[in-house]
């Protein structure tokens, strides 16, 4: 199983709209799940962070193939995965991959 860290800064302002984002997410769980199922992620937590210098968002995500989630996700979206997409390129403004030191599960 692989791992994935993501930080990803928001533009200014957008924390309203990822407050809504997250919301809407977790009241339409089933079909979050749906998605993470379809594309064989086993595990997707974001995180919000509050920095001096603005928010972000910590993704980490725990699948077999990476690139064949992704595929997935774009192939054949469900409409939450719309929304998820539609959101983040209006709130999203930069992001980088954060290194894995340490990654345990048993």
């Amino acid at each position: 199983m692989k791992v994935q860290c993501h930080r990803v800064k928001l533009k200014e302002g957008s924390l309203p709209k990822i407050e809504e984002w997250s919301s809407k997410l977790n009241q339409e769980i089933e079909q979050v799940k749906e998605t993470l199922t379809r594309e064989n992620v086993h595990v997707e937590s974001v995180f919000l962070e509050e920095a001096e210098d603005g928010h972000y968002l910590i993704y980490y995500m725990r699948a077999h193939d990476f690139e064949k989630a992704r595929e997935k996700a774009q192939s054949d979206p469900l409409p939450i995965d719309v929304y998820h997409g539609t959101i983040m390129k209006e709130v999203v403004h930069s992001g980088k991959k954060l290194r894995c030191l340490i990654d345990v599960s048993i």
